[in-house]
Formats: structure tokens, sequence, C-alpha cells
């Protein structure tokens, strides 16, 4: 999207929200419905990972980690599913069992928590930001850092340099979970880096906010196995692709 059409969709939704089923809900995002019949689907790997991450999310729960950040409000959000990611994500580390793991946006960092409590012990986790960690009210401690099961990189991961600094890490990693600004630009020039790397092991790609009216050319232009998983991961959309292979695009 062009900073016009963004332009363009927020005066929409303002328009839009004179509706009273909008005014009623807590977050409200412009999205879009199209045909899935001409689209790429998923294949039996992904079908059956999904399938037994989603049973292990609904007879688990996150009671504990949503207790012990308490002092965080957005810690309400940790047991809420379907409608949330957390306890899928959680489930899906789990039972998917990823050596390692890369994350795109670390924010508050209440996903790398959630992927933390379902990690085995020998597996580690790489988030990378723009902005650190510390900088924000974060799910996160010196702690989780110390014991060598997560570390943060600070860098632009759209940047076809950048990201060719830390083409190993990604042809190492099992699971890619991306959920990065959906600004319109940032998610199409880092999968188009991706594209160009090609994993060592099976590999699956979760991508967030697959709904979004800015992310559907995003998610349309992926060729790869994918699967909409959107009922049991985020509401905005939440995305499963099998990366095996690479990264396929139009």
């Amino acid at each position: 999207m062009t900073k016009n059409d963004i332009l363009a969709a927020r005066v929409l939704k303002r328009y839009l929200t004179r509706f009273p089923v909008l005014r009623a809900c807590r977050h409200s995002e412009l999205s879009i419905i199209y045909s899935a019949d001409d689209d790429v689907t998923a294949n039996r790997f992904l079908t059956e990972v999904a399938l037994v991450a989603v049973q292990d999310a609904i007879n688990s729960d996150m009671k504990d980690l949503q207790a012990d950040n308490s002092h965080l409000p957005d810690s309400a959000y940790f047991d809420v599913f379907p409608g949330e990611h957390y306890r899928f994500l959680r489930s899906l580390v789990k039972t998917f069992v990823p050596k390692n793991i890369i994350e795109i946006g670390t924010f508050t960092g209440m996903s790398s928590a959630a992927m933390l409590r379902g990690m085995p012990k020998d597996s580690t986790l790489v988030t990378f930001d723009v902005v650190s960690w510390q900088e924000h009210n974060s799910h996160l401690d010196e702690d989780d850092f110390s014991s060598g099961r997560i570390r943060q990189i600070l860098a632009d991961l759209s940047s076809p340099s950048v990201f060719g600094s830390h083409s190993d890490l990604f042809s190492n990693c099992q699971l890619i979970f991306c959920d990065a600004p959906k600004d319109g630009i940032f998610e199409g020039k880092f999968l188009r880096n991706l594209a160009a790397v090609k994993p060592r092991r099976p590999a699956i790609l979760v991508l967030e906010d697959t709904r979004l009216l800015n992310m559907a050319d995003v998610w349309r232009s992926i060729q790869s196995p994918k699967l909409d998983l959107t009922s049991f991961g985020h509401w905005a959309g939440t995305g499963l692709v099998d990366i095996s292979d690479g990264l396929r695009l139009k």
C-alpha cells in the first residue's frame, strides 16, 4: 500500500465507526474477504502440526503467566483463547519442538514470554526489533536473557544487507514468528529477503495480522503451502506457512 492508500484507509475507518457494531467493540480494523479456491492451500504437514498444537492449546491454559505479569494490564490477553495467539504459540513450540526460533517484533515481549513457556530446555529464541525490549513495559526480564535461552538483536530486517548478515540464523531456524509493524512496507520487504534463504530443516513461518487490509496482498503473494488459522490464533489474522523448501512468492 502507498501512503495515500494508508491515509484513505484511516479516513474510511473513521467514517465506518458510525456503525454501532464498530463503536461497541474494543478494537476494530479494516479488512477484506476474498476467495480461497484460487489461492494456495495447506499441505498435510501444516495441517497436522496445526491440529496437534490447537488440541494442546485447548487442553491447557496460561493463567500462571497471566498471574506472574498481573502488574501489566495487557497480561489479561495471555489466556484469551480463541481470540489471541499466546496459548497457540506456547503449544506450537511445545508440540512442534523447534530447536531454533526467530521472532520478528519483540515489543513488550508477550509472544516471547509465551514461547519461552513452551520451548524445550535446549531450544533458543532470537528476537529481532529496532527498539530494545528494555524501553517497554516488558513481560521479559534480565533473568530471561541471562539464561541464554533468549537474546535480542536490534536490526531492521527489511534491509537486504542487514538481513544478509543474519542469513545463517534463518537457514538454521525451524520456526519464524513475524509480528512486525504491518505498515504496508516492512512485511513485503522482509518476506522477499526471507525468500532468498533455504532452511536446512522443516520450517514454519507464522505470520500475524494477515486479515488486516494492508496485509491482504502480502498473504496472497505467498505461494508456499499455507493455512489460515485465525480462528485459533489472533483475531486480526494468523497464518502458517510451510517454508521447508524455501518461501515462494508471486
